[in-house]
Protein backbone atom coordinates (compact mmCIF):
# COMPACT_ATOMS: atom_id res chain seq x y z
CA UNK A 1 0.00 0.00 0.00
CA UNK A 2 2.88 2.55 0.97
CA UNK A 3 4.75 1.80 -2.77
CA UNK A 4 1.31 2.27 -4.16
CA UNK A 5 0.25 5.78 -2.55
CA UNK A 6 3.69 7.30 -3.10
CA UNK A 7 3.39 6.75 -6.84
CA UNK A 8 4.08 9.61 -9.05
CA UNK A 9 0.53 11.82 -8.81
CA UNK A 10 -1.28 9.45 -6.37
CA UNK A 11 -1.74 12.13 -3.96
CA UNK A 12 -3.74 14.23 -7.26
CA UNK A 13 -6.70 11.37 -7.29
CA UNK A 14 -9.80 11.99 -5.03
CA UNK A 15 -9.95 9.68 -2.16
CA UNK A 16 -12.85 8.14 -4.35
CA UNK A 17 -10.32 7.10 -7.09
CA UNK A 18 -7.60 6.28 -4.43
CA UNK A 19 -9.66 4.25 -2.28
CA UNK A 20 -10.26 1.96 -5.65
CA UNK A 21 -6.74 1.94 -6.57
CA UNK A 22 -5.95 0.41 -3.24
CA UNK A 23 -8.72 -2.06 -3.10
CA UNK A 24 -8.40 -3.24 -6.60
CA UNK A 25 -7.57 -7.09 -6.68
CA UNK A 26 -4.48 -6.80 -8.92
CA UNK A 27 -2.95 -5.17 -6.09
CA UNK A 28 -3.14 -7.75 -3.60
CA UNK A 29 -0.69 -10.96 -2.76
CA UNK A 30 -2.50 -13.30 -0.81
CA UNK A 31 -0.84 -15.29 1.75
CA UNK A 32 0.57 -19.62 1.23
CA UNK A 33 -1.35 -21.96 2.93
CA UNK A 34 1.61 -22.45 5.69
CA UNK A 35 1.99 -18.41 6.19
CA UNK A 36 -1.58 -18.19 6.51
CA UNK A 37 -1.68 -20.69 9.17
CA UNK A 38 1.04 -19.06 10.97
CA UNK A 39 -0.57 -16.15 10.84
CA UNK A 40 -3.54 -17.10 12.21
CA UNK A 41 -6.03 -14.24 13.64
CA UNK A 42 -2.91 -12.26 14.87
CA UNK A 43 -2.35 -8.64 13.36
CA UNK A 44 0.11 -8.18 10.83
CA UNK A 45 2.62 -6.00 12.77
CA UNK A 46 2.26 -8.82 15.65
CA UNK A 47 2.76 -11.83 13.11
CA UNK A 48 5.78 -10.28 11.93
CA UNK A 49 7.36 -9.57 15.07
CA UNK A 50 10.26 -12.25 16.21
CA UNK A 51 9.98 -13.32 19.51
CA UNK A 52 12.61 -15.36 20.77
Amino acid sequence: MKNIAKMENFDKLTKEQQLKVLNNEENFLGLSEAANKSKGSKSYSDWTIYKK
